[in-house]
């Protein structure tokens, strides 16, 4: 969020914002998501489950942890858990939850 600017700080470089928010391999004719540096970018919202916009990416972790920045709508979701294995509905069901709170 904010092209790696924190504070009026520059924090991640130019170039590793770019990479971070771009897809770099694709998953197929039918996916609605491209792989970029370890994380997935949604690149097209249609069939997508989750309702992020396109160019929104998304990350996870070990024990159900997860994240995802769009920017389209100037929002950043942390979800820190320990659950393992990690099959919970929880991470869908907060970000539907925070999506379904926008004006």
């Amino acid at each position: 969020m904010n092209q790696g600017h924190l504070n009026g700080k520059r924090i991640l470089g130019r170039k590793t914002v770019e990479l971070i928010s771009r897809g770099l391999y694709g998953q197929g004719s039918e996916s609605t998501t491209s792989i970029g540096l370890s994380i997935s970018v949604v690149t097209n919202e249609q069939g997508h489950y989750h309702p992020e916009s396109v160019g929104a990416f998304v990350g996870g972790g070990y024990f159900y942890t997860s994240f995802w920045v769009d920017p389209k709508e100037q929002m950043i979701g942390v979800l820190m858990s320990q659950i393992n294995p990690s099959n919970s509905q929880m991470g869908g069901k907060f970000k539907i939850m925070a999506y379904s709170a926008l004006e």
